[in-house]
């Protein structure tokens, strides 16, 4: 071979390789192109590594194992969107995903079980997790409505200061005012001075004081008390103690959805301490967090922030720190007004919801990705667009406020309904209304009123404004009874009625009482005569071992000769006698037994008396009794 040749080899040698490295090259390129990047392999897999039942957000009352109202589902975990599908009709997923709308099987159902099926996806990853809720069944009516409610109130629904238990209390409590299936809570304290109904606390000077805080769960006329006991701690001697106790319990209270490690929306932050210390508050980076607590998320990427609390009494200082983590905003306009959309929440005073309002409402006007806030309420009188709140007179109000998120020309709206509850009365207003409005709280069967009782009935526990009611007890053997066992105060009381058979007033006693104030009521019914005689009581006691006394009971009844077919009345002694003879008016009848039975039809309409006697031991012991012939 010459060297032309060698040389024209080489060339095509190359020239393979060349093509061959193009080739490899190409296929590379395709299955880069058709495997998922592992850039979102990782989103993926991060983002089902915290899609747990806990992720949801639920309701306040609700969980994964008990679900009775609509929740929120995540739909973006740091970038991979999630999409939702329910196995079961009991929850529904709306059109956008991010709402699982909860239709709660009837009443005396089983619970059901739902998977959600979460399908994650970043290019062309995708991973399947789910997650299974248990759906409770519609309670039957307002009692079981209100026993589910109050099962649910626990110690654990009281708002304790950080560091803070039942057993030792320092700081201020937030009481829930509105519980599950539409109920309110009523909060009552032993020691308002102490504690207040609203969860304001007064540390006492000398010594720790015991309270015992009553919420009352009310729906409609059927309420149930649910007690808490709980100890609130003495104020410390020194200011040196003042600052540390109030250090230790301080804590960042973070919006809905948020944590220290995922901050999105603006933070409350304490100004004063329960052991009356003065709080401030810096930030490391106040671009981000504001000192009043106002977050503006990051456009590049995840910051992290040191706020420092400092706390005062007196000559004593000392700080805290808290290190959060502020997420950074969408990239575009729109993703910025929906994401701010989903978290936007008006924010309430300590204790109160959307479902029961009473102080001022704060509505932000800027959102944590650089929007704005604008609002609009239906009722200004009530609700102004600044979030001051007028309480209505006369009966609770319903106002819808609705936002307008917006960045640039993207826009988006949000409404929310807020229910302002009506002005509060004065304790003594509280109690005279409530003694107005007394009898048409009684719980009367269909058809009956306080001049037609028929049947059994209930007396209330409670009255609309806070009050509550007790009842003393009828009078033994009394034809209106109350059971063995009474309520806990604040519920209703049932009456058992025993019918004659004549017309009878009955009149109950109680008392209306709020905090200090107090009244006393009563309340009279008329319980109709039942139209059935049904057998007269014989009652029978023994003076010694051979001389029995016995009586026929009750007196002065009424039987109708008009009823068709005419009323008669059975009447029984005990057995055991060696002779019965019964007499009407010196008429004896016919029956030797220790029964017999009256006709009213051959009577004349007035009084009549039945005497029965009988034997024992050779001797003769009568009892009589009387009743009467009517025409009606």
């Amino acid at each position: 071979m010459n060297r032309h040749q060698t040389r024209a080899g080489l060339r095509a040698v190359l020239a393979a390789l060349a093509i061959a490295a193009l080739f490899v090259g190409a296929c590379s390129n395709m299955l880069t192109e058709l495997r998922p990047s592992e850039y979102n392999l990782r989103k993926v897999a991060e983002a089902k590594a915290v899609l747990t039942p806990e992720k949801p957000i639920f309701g306040y009352w609700d969980c994964a194992l008990a679900v009775h109202e609509d929740f929120t589902l995540p739909i973006d975990i740091g970038g991979a969107r999630i999409s939702w599908a329910s196995s079961d009709p009991s929850i529904v997923i709306s059109a956008s995903g991010g709402l699982a709308g909860v239709r709660r099987p009837p009443a005396g159902s089983p619970a059901v079980e739902v998977i959600l099926t979460a399908t994650i996806t970043s290019g062309g990853a995708t991973e399947i997790v789910t997650i299974t809720v248990t759906v409770q069944p519609e309670p039957a009516n307002d009692t079981a409505a209100v026993a589910e409610a109050a099962s649910l109130l626990t110690d654990r629904r009281i708002g304790l200061a950080s560091g803070d238990t039942l057993a030792a209390v320092s700081g201020n409590l937030s009481l829930p005012v509105s519980g599950l299936n539409g109920s309110e809570i009523r909060w009552g304290s032993s020691d308002e001075g102490i504690v207040t109904s609203s969860g304001r606390v007064t540390r006492p000077a000398t010594a720790d004081a015991p309270v015992t805080l009553t919420a009352v769960v009310v729906i409609g006329t059927v309420s149930r008390p649910v007690g808490f006991d709980l100890t609130v701690l003495r104020i410390p001697e020194s200011d040196a103690l003042a600052v540390a106790a109030d250090e230790r319990n301080l804590a960042i209270a973070f919006a809905e959805g948020d944590s220290s490690t995922s901050v999105r929306g603006n933070l409350t932050l304490p100004v004063a301490g329960s052991s009356g210390t003065t709080i401030t508050w810096s930030s490391d980076k106040p671009a981000l967090i504001a000192a009043d607590g106002i977050v503006v998320l990051p456009t590049d990427a995840d910051q992290k922030v040191v706020l420092t609390a400092t706390i005062v009494r007196g000559g004593e200082t000392i700080t805290k720190t808290f290190e959060v983590t502020v997420k950074r905003a969408a990239r575009d306009d729109a993703g910025a007004v929906s994401a701010d959309t989903f978290a936007l929440r008006p924010l309430f005073a300590a204790g109160e919801s959307a479902g029961s309002v009473g102080g001022d409402i704060t509505l932000p006007t800027r959102g944590s990705s650089g929007t704005t806030i604008s609002w609009h309420s239906d009722d200004e009188t009530v609700i102004a667009v600044d979030g001051k709140v007028a309480r209505p007179s006369g009966a609770d109000r319903t106002i819808t406020l609705t936002a307008t998120v917006t960045k640039n020309g993207s826009t988006e709206t949000k409404t929310f309904r807020i229910t302002v509850k009506k002005a509060e009365l004065t304790a003594e207003e509280a109690v005279a209304a409530d003694k107005a409005a007394l009898v048409s709280t009684i719980g009367f069967a269909s058809g009956d009123d306080t001049t037609n009782v028929t049947r059994d009935f209930t007396l209330p526990g409670s009255g609309a404004n806070g009050t509550l009611i007790t009842w003393d007890r009828p009078a033994e053997g009394a034809i209106c009874s109350f059971p063995r066992t009474m309520p806990s105060p604040g519920e209703a009381v049932p009456v058992t009625v025993e019918r004659q058979w004549n017309d009878v007033d009955f009149e109950f006693t109680g008392r209306i009482f709020r905090g200090a104030a107090s009244v006393a009521t009563r309340v009279s019914v008329k319980v109709r005569r039942s139209g059935t005689m049904g057998a007269l009581k014989v009652t029978v006691s023994f003076q010694n071992p051979t001389e029995p006394v016995f009586s026929l009971a009750p007196q002065k009844l009424e039987l109708n000769k008009k009823a068709a077919p005419p009323e008669t009345m059975s009447v029984a002694a005990a057995s055991g006698f060696a002779s019965y003879t019964w007499w009407v008016d010196q008429v004896k009848l016919a029956s030797i037994t220790n029964t017999c039975s009256v006709d009213s039809s051959g009577l004349l309409v007035g009084f009549h008396n039945l005497r029965l006697d009988v034997t024992s031991g050779g001797k003769t012991y009568s009892a009589q009794t009387t009743f009467g012939v009517v025409e009606k």
